[in-house]
C-alpha cells in the first residue's frame, strides 16, 4: 500500500479547510482564520485519509499547525500516513515544529515515535501544549 502526499496552496485549501477542521476537531473554524502557506493531504489509492496545514517559519523550518485523520482512515493507516508527512517535510526542510495539547496522549506518543522531541511548553486559551521538534539527520 502506498501513501501519496499532495501539496495544496492556501487558496486551494480554502474550499476544504472548514469541513476538514470540523471533521477532525469537532469545532467550526472559519477558513479566513488560517494563516498557512500550504496544506498537505495524504491518500492511499483513491481515498484521502489525512491532512495537515503548514507554515514556513524560515527556509529551513516548517511548522505543522492543524491536521488529523479523516473518516476514511483506518487505524492501520494512521502510522504510515504520519510517516509520509514526516518524510515529505524532512525532504524539503531541515526541521519540523508542532504543538500538541498535553492531554492528547496518543498523538504525543505517535509524534515521539516518529522522531519528535519535546522542546517546550505553550499556554493558550486555558490549555497547555507541548512544543515538539523533529530535525533531519545530517547525511
Amino acid at each position: 500500500m502506498s501513501f501519496i502526499v499532495n501539496q495544496l496552496s492556501k487558496f486551494e485549501w480554502e474550499g476544504c479547510a472548514e469541513k476538514a477542521h470540523l471533521i477532525v476537531f469537532g469545532e467550526e473554524r472559519h477558513f479566513m482564520m488560517n494563516r498557512i502557506d500550504f496544506a498537505l493531504t495524504v491518500k492511499t489509492g483513491d481515498k484521502h485519509i489525512g491532512y495537515l496545514t503548514a507554515k514556513e517559519m524560515d527556509s529551513e523550518t516548517l511548522y505543522w499547525q492543524y491536521g488529523g485523520a479523516l473518516p476514511d482512515c483506518s487505524p492501520g493507516e494512521i502510522v504510515p500516513s504520519y510517516i509520509a508527512f514526516v518524510d515529505w517535510s524532512l525532504e524539503r526542510y531541515k526541521r519540523i515544529t508542532t504543538k500538541i495539547e498535553n492531554t492528547n496522549i496518543k498523538m504525543l506518543h505517535l509524534a515521539m515515535k516518529m522522531g519528535f522531541l519535546i522542546v517546550g511548553t505553550w499556554n493558550f486559551d486555558g490549555k497547555i501544549y507541548l512544543e515538539l521538534l523533529n530535525e533531519r539527520k545530517n547525511q
